[in-house]
């Protein structure tokens, strides 16, 4: 190898090191919610270099930071968690492979370092993911509870909060699966579409992903649905889990997946009738946060993957 090559990759490597651990000293002590980025230098790297190259970064990164803090829980959390889903999307990426492998195999790597940081959480710290949920909700409510106190004639509104809280618990605890693997996917979808719009402006092409009103579930989505409720019905039979929450979990997983295609559905309509910037992003805001208009959202993109409604199925590259 030449002898201006190997000395470019190092360079590189070694300032994407110091940019990942620059990332992870800010999300550790300033700005926790900037951990979500974390990998996209060592995916740009991927582009640029070789996914072992990346690969190397991240795992070095681990050790600098740990060199730094002298704290190996924070070294763990960004080897164990950020790290396996960094380095699949590298693989990817850095073979120009379609987009939906690096997302889809990387949201998986994402969500397998989840369950093994909860129990690595759970063995040596003695930390149980679901108490620390009820502690945080429980807290939650106390802060809640000593605001409205200070206010007479609230024991109603008071009652009523308990209520909302238990439920919301309630509902959190047995979607947790369901969650976890929307916010695995989720993560690498984020990671790769940053990646995408940084790589352009450091001209670093990745493969485009497609215009989001472009998006379509695969035409076998209905072999998929069947094929799981087989299985949760031969489960059920088994008492292996509670079959109630593992169907609550799959209806999850699915009213999510069909509300993103009645997103898409919603979008494509926007562009069709050249609504304003502004516009769609009241519209937007609003089909999120509006119950009502989330659940016809849901029922439209269910109806678009039946009936074709933007005629895309032939043409979606997705």
């Amino acid at each position: 190898m030449n002898r201006n090559l190997k000395t470019r990759r190092l360079t590189e490597a070694a300032l994407t090191t110091s940019i990942l651990t620059i990332f992870a000293m800010i999300g550790s002590f300033l700005i926790p919610y900037i951990d979500f980025i974390y990998p996209l230098p060592a995916i740009l790297l991927a582009k640029r270099q070789d996914w072992k190259i990346s690969t190397m970064a991240l795992v070095t990164a681990s050790i600098v930071i740990f060199i730094l803090t002298g704290m190996i829980q924070t070294s763990l959390y960004y080897l164990v968690l950020y790290t396996p889903m960094a380095a699949v999307m590298c693989y990817f990426i850095s073979k120009d492979d379609r987009p939906w492998k690096s997302i889809v195999f990387g949201g998986v790597a994402y969500l397998l370092s989840f369950l093994v940081m909860i129990m690595l959480m759970k063995a040596f710290l003695g930390i149980n993911f679901v108490d620390q949920i009820r502690e945080t909700f429980v807290e939650s409510l106390n802060i809640q509870e000593s605001l409205f106190s200070r206010f007479e004639g609230m024991e109603e509104q008071l009652a009523s909060m308990r209520t909302l809280y238990d439920a919301m618990l309630n509902a959190f605890v047995i979607l947790m699966p369901g969650i976890i693997i929307i916010s695995a996917l989720s993560m690498s979808s984020i990671n790769y579409m940053a990646a995408y719009k940084m790589g352009k402006r450091l001209r670093v092409k990745l493969v485009p992903i497609g215009r989001f009103s472009q998006f379509r579930l695969p035409n076998n989505i209905a072999i998929g649905i069947l094929v799981f409720m087989g299985g949760t019905f031969i489960i059920s039979q088994t008492n292996i889990v509670n079959s109630d929450t593992l169907t609550a979990n799959l209806i999850f997983i699915f009213q999510i997946m069909f509300f993103i295609q009645g997103l898409a559905v919603a979008r494509f309509m926007m562009d069709r009738f050249k609504i304003s910037k502004i516009l769609r992003i009241v519209l937007i805001l609003s089909i999120i946060f509006n119950s009502y208009l989330t659940l016809a959202t849901t029922f439209m993109g269910l109806i678009d993957q039946v009936m074709d409604i933007r005629k895309i199925k032939k043409t979606n590259r997705w």
